[in-house]
């Protein structure tokens, strides 16, 4: 999976084309006036999206959104642990489908960029598919993640340091 690091906020996320875009929300999450924030605003105020680490709201060619698909997941805390679970959920969500090749996953929370590193390997290893002795091997689906969120590129370091664990571990 190759990987890729991108300052933006949530509500240039949701203009970013792509095949899934997934996002990561917080307790601490402040709609703003834009499509994304908005509906994510509005799931939460009316229970669809539960403020609990772990619950899921998915779409299919949401209105103003350019992704193909959306899918947010709360991260309840932000701590390691529920960002973890959280990107877990959002890769296996959009892992077996076919059509997914590039997938965006935006931290649109603050507790969320600190677990840069944690989001990484998370995902890595959500989309693992195993090669090594099979027949007729068929990899990741998903090639391409981009990482998102507000203020990123201050954590470039932490990121490059998830991309090579990444690496080192899948060639272990």
């Amino acid at each position: 999976m190759n990987f890729e690091l991108q300052a933006c906020e949530t509500s240039d996320a949701g203009k970013k084309p792509g095949d899934a875009l997934l996002v990561l929300v917080s307790s601490k999450f402040v709609a703003g006036s834009d499509a994304l924030s908005g509906l994510i605003g509005e799931l939460l105020r009316l229970g669809e999206l539960e403020a609990k680490a772990g619950k899921m709201v998915q779409s299919h060619r949401p209105q103003g959104i350019s992704a193909t698909r959306l899918v947010i997941v709360h991260a309840g805390e932000a701590t390691d642990k529920n960002v973890r679970q959280a990107t877990s959920i959002a890769i296996n969500a959009v892992k077996a489908n076919p059509l997914v090749k590039a997938a965006r996953l935006h931290l649109a929370c603050d507790g969320c960029v600190a677990q840069l590193g944690v989001a990484i390997v998370a995902a890595a290893e959500a989309s693992y598919v195993y090669t090594t002795t099979q027949s007729k091997p068929e990899g990741r689906r998903i090639k391409k993640l981009t990482v998102s969120g507000r203020d990123l590129m201050r954590h470039a370091s932490h990121f490059d340091l998830a991309v090579a664990t990444v690496r080192g571990v899948e060639l272990a």
